[in-house]
């Protein structure tokens, strides 16, 4: 598969990867970028606390979810 198609694919967890491309050659490299995906796992968190601690007060939800 070519990195568009890869792209096109799996764009969420595209963003959380650095691709490094050289001019010539034909090879590349790949790192998973840690805080974007530390982000995207907090932000992940936030919505299932509103949603699943909905009736509850937000005092609750971030005691049980985020320690």
């Amino acid at each position: 598969m070519k990195l568009g198609a890869a792209r096109a694919k799996a764009l969420a967890a595209w963003r959380l990867i650095d691709v490094d491309v050289p001019a010539s050659g034909a090879t590349f490299s790949y790192a998973l970028d840690r805080n974007k995906l530390r982000q995207v796992r907090r932000r992940e968190g936030r919505y299932l606390c509103a949603r699943i601690y909905a009736a509850r007060s937000p005092q609750s939800c971030g005691s049980s979810i985020f320690s």
